[in-house]
């Protein structure tokens, strides 16, 4: 500091006290105080609340309280909002040494959402419901402070001496040497604050406030960091939680898959004993099949031999069989009576079969249906045109031997 800073002047002022009642009868409580500090972002100074905004005045410190202080021996409770300030205006520097500056006084504004009981021209503390919507505005110079706390009046040296006695509750540094950081914590706490309360922008902007509907994690930055610690406490126990959610789901996926695997067996086995039951019942319609042609076979050799013993002069014709007088050929979509015959005995086979498969089929399960006909009428007819034309072969290789 220079050998000119050196001679300025210095004041400490109390700006709002802990539970002191002012002239009208208003007493704030530290976290009101704190809400109301924690808004300040321009501060300007006049002297009798003429709003005619001064120069030559710098604020040296300004923080909340930590321990009771004394201003010209009067006790200021801990938790007030003291200030430090440096003037060099000369009208402030004649009004202090004449006497006609005896005090300060705090001029708030208001954002859009503050409440009120009533308005008047001068609105008291205790009529403003929310108190972190004021928001600090001017600092005016007065021979009647509304707090009717005095302010004290330091030379530099005074200053750095009274900076030293603090020095311990305030970080342990000379007070001189933490006027920087001190300011900077107070505007970090405003900054939480606002954050933690939902605070709104200043109403001289003219741009319409949006409201923060943040929920509140305590009422100062303590309350703020306490939360916040007893919120780690819980990852520890949130993260054995989830183990435990992920061990059992794991097991729960193990269950599943033998299960699942225990039901394909299960289906495997069902399949092949359907197929067992199928190709019992093939077995048994291929017997009764063999049965029905040998009679047939029967049947047909001893008419064939009755025909040649009533035709003794045709024995060696037998070759003529298959035509006519004509030479054409039969008429192959008309079916002989035997034809007819022979088809219906194999429809009826086909029914039974298929009967025989349904009730041998297991009702939750669908193994694969062994058809050995095809199903459509016109493909059975031409088994059946097949199967006649078969026999008649066979029938003229008998005849011929």
């Amino acid at each position: 500091m220079s050998k000119a800073n050196q001679n300025n002047i210095f004041i400490k002022i109390a700006v709002l006290i802990n539970g002191i009642p002012d002239y009208k009868d208003t007493a704030l409580t530290q976290r009101e105080i704190k809400e109301i500090q924690a808004n300040t972002q321009q501060l300007n100074f006049d002297i009798e609340h003429s709003h005619n905004y001064l120069s030559g005045i710098t604020t040296k410190q300004s923080y909340i309280s930590k321990v009771d202080e004394k201003i010209r021996g009067k006790t200021v409770p801990k938790g007030s909002w003291i200030m430090i300030l440096e003037i060099t205006n000369p009208t402030i520097l004649a009004g202090l040494q004449n006497g006609d500056i005896k005090g300060v006084s705090l001029e708030t504004d208001f954002t859009n959402d503050v409440q009120v009981k009533g308005f008047t021209e001068v609105i008291p503390y205790k009529d403003v419901e929310t108190k972190e919507e004021m928001i600090p505005h001017v600092i005016s110079f007065t021979g009647s402070p509304a707090n009717q706390y005095p302010l004290e009046i330091m030379t530099h040296k005074q200053y750095t001496m009274k900076s030293k006695k603090y020095a311990q509750i305030y970080g342990g540094k000379d007070m001189t040497d933490v006027n920087a950081d001190i300011e900077e914590k107070t505007w970090l706490r405003g900054i939480v604050d606002k954050f933690v309360t939902g605070q709104h922008t200043m109403k001289s902007t003219a741009v319409e406030p949006t409201q923060v509907n943040q929920p509140s994690m305590g009422g100062n930055t303590d309350e703020l960091i306490n939360s916040l610690i007893e919120s780690q406490k819980t990852i520890p126990s949130l993260a054995k939680s989830f183990d435990a959610v992920v061990e059992s789901n794991t097991r729960m996926s193990e269950e599943f898959n033998k299960m699942n695997s225990t039901l394909e067996q299960v289906l495997i086995r069902e399949s092949n004993t359907a197929g067992q039951n199928d190709n019992a019942n093939d077995k048994v319609d291929g017997d009764d099949q063999k049965d029905d042609d040998g009679k047939d076979k029967d049947k047909d050799t001893d008419k064939n031999k009755d025909q040649v013993d009533d035709n003794p002069d045709n024995k060696d014709t037998n070759t003529d069989t298959d035509t006519n007088t004509d030479g054409q050929e039969p008429d192959d979509d008309a079916l002989t009576p035997e034809e007819e015959e022979t088809l219906r005995k194999l429809q009826e086979k086909q029914a039974r079969h298929t009967r025989k498969n349904m009730a041998s089929t297991p009702p939750q399960l669908t193994p694969p249906t062994f058809t050995p006909f095809n199903t459509t009428e016109e493909d059975m007819n031409m088994q059946a045109k097949q199967y006649m034309a078969n026999r008649t072969f066979e029938h003229f290789m008998k005849g011929g031997q």
